[in-house]
């Protein structure tokens, strides 16, 4: 994976696109400095300072406590275990969240719904809702879709 696809692949995760890309040097170069960091990407050192803090506040990275302040990047597996365990705490808190709040009444008014994802996401719900038998008239790759 080169490293504009992990940039890509972590802001997709909620890192700034700096963080991604000093995330993404720490992994190849790491122990080094901040100030090295911005050398390699070409960036602001102010900047890069913000980002390592930023990341180690995260706990992406491990910053030395000395006086060379030497940044090291948490290993990927042990970053994206823990991105995955603080998602699905966070899924679980918003689904006790809403599920207190009233649900309105059903709704037989028309909406557009402008990605194929939502659609997909809109029959699964409303498939889940189905007591007996749902009749559906979709293309082959929709019904792969909703199994």
């Amino acid at each position: 994976m080169s490293r504009a696809d992990s940039t890509a692949a972590l802001s997709a995760l909620g890192f700034t696109a700096l963080e991604a890309e000093v995330y993404s040097v720490l992994v190849e170069h790491a122990p080094t400095t901040a100030y090295r960091v911005a050398q390699e990407l070409g960036k602001a050192a102010a900047n890069v300072y913000k980002a390592v803090e930023s990341l180690e506040r995260k706990g992406a990275v491990f910053v030395e406590d000395s006086e060379t302040r030497l940044c090291r990047a948490v290993s990927p597996s042990e970053l994206l275990s823990a991105l995955e365990r603080e998602f699905r705490d966070a899924k679980t808190r918003a689904t006790d969240a809403l599920s207190k709040l009233g649900q309105s009444a059903g709704d037989d008014r028309v909406y557009h719904l402008r990605s194929g994802a939502q659609v997909l996401e809109r029959a699964r719900a409303m498939l889940g809702r189905t007591e007996h038998t749902a009749l559906c008239d979709l293309f082959p790759e929709a019904v792969d879709a909703l199994r």
